[in-house]
């Protein structure tokens, strides 16, 4: 049986699909593995969350699962986060030849606004997961910094939709997290993680 939070993966899944469609190009692209290798990087992304939902496991060893993708793309977000310290480019973090010729994260992608989709989608989640009232102790410390590793990521890719939903994100995980009585020094540290 499907967890009912699964589903939850067809609200990306489908409105990627729709903003496709509204572009009018062929369904051949979108099925094409330079279009999944660019901008529908995201679905790519987000396969491994559908497949853990999908096998038999226990929670100990989901949350070991899920908890080490994100620790794997928070890693890479860190290496994209000291490439401007140090005034350096690397596979993840060099100039945006399409865009505006300025430098950007591009993680493992190809397409700066799917590096911000996905970094903003899995920031959201370890930030929702965190905010949880049954998370406690160092795993919710672990999964805000991931959730804050990510966020930078995502800030660092430019795209303007990414911004705009990470922020609006954040704001609805904060309010549902008070209404569900996570302790406000949680949430306050926990946003001014977000923020930094």
């Amino acid at each position: 049986r499907v967890p009912r939070e699964a589903w939850l993966l067809l609200l990306p899944f489908g409105y990627w699909a729709l903003s496709f469609a509204l572009t009018r190009e062929s369904w051949s692209v979108f099925f094409s593995m330079d279009f999944l290798r660019r901008d529908g990087a995201m679905i790519v992304s987000l396969v491994p969350m559908a497949a853990l939902a999908a096998l038999p496991l226990d929670g100990r060893r989901m949350k070991a699962a899920l908890l080490l993708y994100l620790a794997f793309q928070g890693a890479v977000g860190v290496v994209g986060g000291v490439s401007p310290l140090g005034g350096w480019h690397s596979a993840f973090y060099h100039v945006a030849d399409v865009v505006d010729q300025k430098p950007t994260f591009f993680g493992l992608y190809h397409a700066h606004n799917a590096t911000a989709s996905v970094y903003a989608l899995l920031a959201l989640g370890g930030f929702a997961w965190g905010m949880r009232a049954s998370t406690e102790g160092r795993f919710r410390a672990a999964l805000l910094v991931l959730a804050a590793l990510l966020a930078l990521g995502c800030i660092l890719a430019r795209s303007r939709g990414g911004f705009i939903g990470l922020g609006a994100g954040a704001l609805f995980i904060g309010v549902q997290a008070v209404r569900r009585g996570v302790p406000r020094r949680v949430l306050v540290g926990a946003m001014a993680g977000l923020a930094l």
